[in-house]
């Protein structure tokens, strides 16, 4: 199961773990996905910074 959210009327974000909302619309899963790993992260780990 994963957390999601629909919107309501009142523009509130309302969290289930319904596939639905009760106006029969589609649920958006709450969890940011990460496809890959920033290039900073990247280029920080494998080029440390050099000592001084």
């Amino acid at each position: 199961m994963k957390l999601r959210y629909y919107i309501n009327e009142k523009g509130e974000k309302i969290y289930t773990l319904k596939e639905k909302s009760p106006d029969d619309e589609p649920t958006k899963e709450a969890h940011y996905k990460y496809k890959e790993a920033p290039t900073f992260t990247r280029t920080k780990i494998n080029n440390p910074l050099p000592r001084t």
